[in-house]
């Protein structure tokens, strides 16, 4: 995938006279890492995404993915302190 981007980027460059800027090799699964990174982000419900994912477990998408929750942990608490 990255190859095919590089080469247009490389033609594209020619034909614009820039400097050339290519990416690493990515792998597709990057793309559903950053998925259910943002989907969580901005609140989809971590069930949601595990269907979403299709993981067997609400265990799993939580395991691999609960690095997210503690940035959102300062709005949820700002949340429930406005009830006060």
């Amino acid at each position: 995938m990255t190859d095919i981007m590089n080469k247009q980027e490389k033609l594209q460059d020619k034909k614009e006279k820039r400097d050339c800027i290519t990416l690493e090799h990515i792998h597709p699964h990057v793309f559903r890492n950053s998925f259910a990174t943002r989907g969580l982000e901005n609140g989809i419900p971590p069930k949601v995404m595990q269907k979403l994912l299709g993981y067997s477990s609400i265990k799993i998408t939580l395991d691999l993915y609960s690095h997210v929750l503690p940035q959102t942990k300062q709005s949820e608490i700002l949340k429930i302190a406005n009830l006060f």
